[in-house]
C-alpha cells in the first residue's frame, strides 16, 4: 500500500514543513520523512497491527509535528553571515572615506596621482559587496551535479596558465583570448574547492584506495596551485582543502 497519499500521514508532514522557512529543503525533507515513517510502518505490520493504528503509532514515535519542525528548522537555516557582510561594507566605505579625505585636503592628488584610484576603489568595493551578497544566498545544492565538470575545466584552465608563458613579475596568473584577459590562477582555486565541497559531501573514506583517490583529487591541484608562483593563493588553497578534507 503506497503511504505517502494516506491524508495523515500527508497532514503531519505538512505540519512540520511549516515550521521549516527554508523552502529550497521542503522537498527533501518530505522525502526523508516519507522514507522514515515508511520504515516504521513496515515493521509495526509485521505485528499484524492494523493499518490506522500502525500509521499513529510511527506518527507518534517520530515525534509531534511542531518539535520535529523547530529542529529541522534550526538545522536547514540559511541566514548569512551578516557579521562578515558588516565587516565588509564598513571596510570598504573606510577605504573609500580615507581617499576622499585626501582629496579634500588637496593630498590625493599629491599622493596617488589622481582619482582613478579612489574610484576604482568604489567600483570594485561595490562588485565585491554585491558578489558576497549574491554567495550567501546562493542555494549550492544546485550546482552540485556539475562539481566534477567545474573541476576539470578548473584543471585544465591551470595547466594552460602554467604552460603559456604569460607572467607578471615571475607570476603565472593570466590567460588571454584576445583582448581579453582572465585571471585564472586566482579564480580557478576558488572553483576547485566548490567542486571538491561537493565531491568530498559523504565521500567514504573507509578504504586505501579511496583515501588516495581523495587526497590526489585535492593534492594535484595544490602542486598547479604552486606552478603559478603566487605563494598566497597556494597557502589559501593548501588552507581550505585541508580543513574541507578535515570536515569530510
Amino acid at each position: 500500500m503506497d503511504f505517502k497519499n494516506n491524508n495523515e500521514i500527508k497532514s503531519y508532514i505538512n505540519d512540520i514543513c511549516d515550521q521549516v522557512k527554508n523552502k529550497r529543503v521542503h522537498k527533501e525533507i518530505i522525502a526523508e520523512l516519507n522514507a522514515h515513517l515508511e520504515e516504521k510502518i513496515n515493521e509495526h505490520l509485521k505485528c499484524g497491527i492494523s493499518e490506522s493504528e500502525v500509521i499513529k503509532e510511527a506518527i507518534n514515535e517520530m515525534g509531534s509535528s511542531k518539535h520535529v519542525g523547530d529542529e529541522l528548522n534550526e538545522i536547514h537555516k540559511c541566514n548569512p553571515e551578516w557579521s562578515v557582510i558588516a565587516i565588509s561594507i564598513t571596510l570598504v566605505l573606510l577605504s573609500i572615506g580615507f581617499m576622499s579625505l585626501f582629496q579634500i585636503n588637496g593630498e590625493f592628488y599629491r599622493w596617488f596621482g589622481s582619482s582613478f584610484i579612489r574610484d576604482r576603489t568604489i567600483l570594485w568595493g561595490a562588485i565585491g559587496v554585491i558578489a558576497l551578497l549574491t554567495a550567501c544566498f546562493i542555494d549550492y545544492r544546485k550546482i552540485k551535479k556539475y562539481s566534477k565538470y567545474i573541476y576539470i575545466v578548473s584543471i585544465v584552465l591551470l595547466m594552460i596558465t602554467i604552460i603559456i608563458p604569460i607572467n607578471t613579475n615571475g607570476v603565472k596568473q593570466w590567460i588571454y583570448i584576445g583582448e581579453l584577459s582572465i585571471k585564472t590562477g586566482y579564480f580557478c582555486p576558488v572553483f576547485i574547492i566548490i567542486a571538491l565541497t561537493a565531491i568530498y559531501d559523504k565521500y567514504e573514506w573507509n578504504s586505501r584506495n579511496n583515501i588516495i583517490k581523495g587526497l590526489l583529487l585535492g593534492l594535484v591541484p595544490s602542486l598547479l596551485v604552486s606552478g603559478t608562483n603566487s605563494f598566497g593563493n597556494f597557502i589559501v588553497y593548501g588552507i581550505s582543502l585541508i580543513l574541507l578534507i578535515y570536515t569530510s
